[in-house]
């Protein structure tokens, strides 16, 4: 595959085909035996999420209750989560900045920024989805991997997350 920046590819197949795991490979979640990626001249395959996310590549899965979301925590760490290290310093959490930055994310996702304190699991599936996808855009990605971004959502979710993606394209 070859994909340019400002593209937006899309993968199609019958559940089960495969689509699925080659995004999750791509992204440091799932062991692959073969495959690389070419970004900005550096040739690689993550092993891990977190070198993944190192080198900018964000991964949403298709499953948010599963491995997308943190549904105990509150909206603001689950926005954060793949980008803690821009809200520490000397080891300590700068909580007042982390706050700020999601709030930011959550008001830009049409998410009530008045419920960033509130665990995710009390958020609709489309408000769920919303959390899930822009979580991602803490770490500034320049690879954004999403499996079945509007799964389970209702229309309203849809039109933003689609709205999004073309925007962030």
């Amino acid at each position: 595959l070859q994909v340019y920046s400002g593209e937006i590819l899309g993968l199609a197949g019958q559940l089960g085909s495969g689509s699925g795991y080659l995004l999750a490979a791509m992204a440091g979640a799932r062991r692959s035996r073969s495959g690389r990626l070419k970004i900005g001249g550096k040739t690689f395959l993550p092993r891990s999420p977190a070198e993944a996310i190192r080198n900018k590549i964000a991964y949403c899965s298709s499953d948010r209750k599963k491995d997308g979301l943190f549904l105990e925590l509150p909206i603001y760490q689950n926005m954060s989560s793949p980008a803690l290290e821009r809200f520490t310093w000397l080891g300590w959490l700068l909580r007042r900045q982390e706050v700020e930055v999601t709030t930011d994310l959550a008001r830009e996702f049409q998410v009530d920024v008045s419920r960033v304190h509130d665990h995710a699991d009390v958020l609709s599936g489309g408000n769920q989805q919303k959390v899930a996808v822009g979580k991602w855009l803490s770490i500034k990605p320049r690879v954004l991997l999403v499996n079945e971004p509007t799964r389970d959502v209702d229309v309203g979710a849809r039109s933003v997350i689609y709205n999004w993606l073309c925007d962030l394209s």
